[in-house]
């Protein structure tokens, strides 16, 4: 992140809280809107695991995120449906998973973003995320078939043509892989035993890409158990078939030991995590991370409602013997996810109608921020602040997402008098401003100007905004929102 970003090099209370997080101190915050709440996790300089109440929050929050931290930033959506027997998994929802928890034990992930019912869910060994990839390089003896062998284990389908992520094709002295944090497959060319090319290629045309050294291969399960582990897992289902009474389940239990037994660990295997040696979100991180918790109490009664709801279901599956009959929950109690939070560094961001439900904070801030007023209704409105802002000495950049987002302002501003220019470039020479169709990230910077910069919440906004609080300019954060 830009250094020019960063609130807590301003003084006052921002550095004050990143300075009471740096000792370990509890720290609840009132009043900041959900983009202060992301730019200020930015600036904490530690690894943050940022909490929001939902997936849909929680993909908001992660955007913002990923404009301000780029790659440093992943997001860490909750995994399938413990309660849920599929044979096809959601391969998306699984590659952004696998790829996140990779980065994080790689310790390549800086920000980590989860909606809160990630914390319920089991996650695998994080040593074997670590351990377990296929490393392969130019010159090494390895049988094909072996490695075939290998890549079904790790939950890999094997397929006459690879087209898409989690499969492998072996033709001849050729075998193609796709991994699941490949942007294209990888073609390894053998000369008998011994690997003598490793390329990506592209998978619609077949092209050779790029040539490269070596490559690490990440499994395509989250089932990740060793042959120990497997043979007490199959011991475990054989004992629940026995005592089934339920023929659909049985089936089901079935299907689940012909995987084990022939190593396919898809991640269908996941249905029986209950059974086996599973993991929290929190054995990925240390006690110096941080987890910032937003919108507190949504977050603490999110966390409640889907322990419930995950119990009443548990209890009418039990009823229809369609189910294990064992102690072991397929998720985590709500109460050990609260325990457990309490035992990480923390910040909580809340509304001022609210209490901190989840720890006794040891400082309170509050930001005073002004209600966000929406132009979206009112355009009449707009038009009205567009007048005032000029009439000061004001220059105005309206930045629309597109060109007819464009268009419809310009008619709007037109109706009153007030003519601004489209253009897709920020106009210096420009007296009044501009209209922008385009999403901008070089931000707009005016020294000794008054500037008013109007539209979605970005990256160039940021740097704008936060280049005149250091010096540049003067700016006027008017906190209202244009058509979309």
């Amino acid at each position: 992140m830009k250094e020019c970003l960063n609130i807590c090099s301003l003084g006052g209370d921002y550095k004050r809280v990143a300075d009471d997080i740096w000792a370990k101190q509890k720290v609840s915050c009132f009043g900041m809107g959900v983009e202060g709440r992301v730019l200020l996790s930015c600036c904490l300089g530690k690894k943050v695991v940022f909490v929001a109440p939902d997936l849909v929050m929680a993909k908001r929050a992660f955007e913002l995120f990923e404009q301000l931290a780029g790659e440093d930033a992943v997001f860490l959506p909750n995994g399938s449906d413990p309660l849920i027997f599929k044979e096809a998994q959601n391969s998306e929802n699984f590659i952004t998973r696998i790829s996140a928890l990779k980065k994080i034990v790689d310790g390549k992930a800086k920000i980590v973003v989860v909606p809160s019912e990630a914390l319920l869910c089991f996650y695998p060994n994080p040593e074997r995320i670590k351990n377990l990839s296929i490393e392969l390089k130019k010159g090494l003896n390895v049988k094909p078939q072996e490695l075939c062998n290998l890549l079904i284990q790790e939950g890999y389908r094997k397929e006459s043509l690879v087209q898409s992520k989690g499969q492998f094709s072996l033709r001849g002295d050729c075998l193609d892989v796709f991994g699941p944090d490949f942007k294209h497959p990888i073609r390894i060319e053998f000369f008998d035993t011994e690997i003598e090319k490793i390329a990506f290629f592209d998978e619609n045309s077949q092209k050779k890409l790029e040539e490269i050294e070596k490559i690490n291969i990440l499994p395509f399960t989250e089932m990740m158990i060793n042959d120990s582990e497997r043979q007490k897992l199959l011991a475990k289902l054989f004992e629940e078939r026995e005592k089934s009474k339920n023929e659909d389940f049985s089936r089901i239990i079935e299907k689940l030991e012909f995987k084990l037994e022939h190593n396919q660990l898809d991640n269908s295997i996941s249905f029986c995590y209950g059974l086996a040696e599973h993991y929290s979100i929190f054995d990925y991180f240390g006690c110096d991370d941080v987890f910032v918790i937003d919108e507190c109490k949504t977050v603490f009664d999110a966390i409640n409602a889907q322990f419930a709801e995950f119990q009443a279901r548990r209890k009418e599956l039990l009823s229809e013997n369609m189910y294990f009959d064992d102690n072991n929950l397929p998720y985590f109690v709500a109460d050990k996810i609260f325990t457990k939070i309490r035992n990480m560094g923390n910040l909580a961001f809340l509304k001022l109608t609210t209490t901190n439900q989840f720890f006794k904070s040891d400082s309170v801030y509050s930001f005073k921020t002004t209600p966000v007023m929406r132009y979206v209704n009112n355009l009449g409105e707009f038009a009205s602040s567009c007048t005032l802002w000029l009439e000061n000495g004001y220059r105005v950049f309206v930045c629309a997402k597109d060109a007819e987002g464009a268009n419809q302002i310009q008619k709007v501003l037109e109706n009153h008098e007030i003519y601004l220019d489209i253009t897709d470039q920020v106009p210096l020479s420009s007296k009044q401003g501009a209209i922008l169709p385009v999403e901008f990230s070089s931000g707009i910077m005016f020294p000794n100007e008054k500037v008013v910069i109007i539209g979605e919440t970005q990256y160039g906004w940021y740097v704008s905004y936060m280049a005149m609080l250091m010096g540049v300019g003067i700016a006027v954060p008017v906190d209202r929102e244009l058509p979309t």
